[in-house]
């Protein structure tokens, strides 16, 4: 039951990141500041730790992608995001601005 509930908790907090996140630079080439990301970096876990936030962000344009999120920048309050079409197998990059709470935030999960 304590799983469970932490497991929604974590959904809502994710779910109000990306209600404060907004893409700024996003297409086919991975921006400054990001790296080039390969198939295999959408098995990696760590990666997919802010996935959800950066699907929020771009559910719209690419609704048929998985996201990794990666080179969360505190001091830019910015995050990557790379979607891997499932279909074509075409990697989308976008810059997100990160919510201001999260880049002053100390300790957690970026930390």
């Amino acid at each position: 039951m304590h799983k469970m509930m932490a497991g929604w908790i974590c959904l809502a907090f994710l779910a109000a990141i990306a209600c404060c996140i907004s893409a700024d630079v996003n297409g086919k080439k991975w921006p400054d500041g990001c790296t080039e990301v390969t198939s295999t970096s959408f098995v990696n876990t760590s990666l997919l730790r802010l996935g959800p936030v950066c699907d929020a962000v771009n559910k719209k344009e690419h609704p048929s992608d998985v996201w990794v999120a990666f080179n969360f920048n505190r001091k830019n309050c910015t995050v990557c995001c790379a979607g891997k079409n499932r279909t074509s197998q075409d990697i989308y990059y976008a810059l997100s601005k990160a919510p201001p709470t999260l880049c002053k935030k100390k300790s957690g999960m970026f930390h």
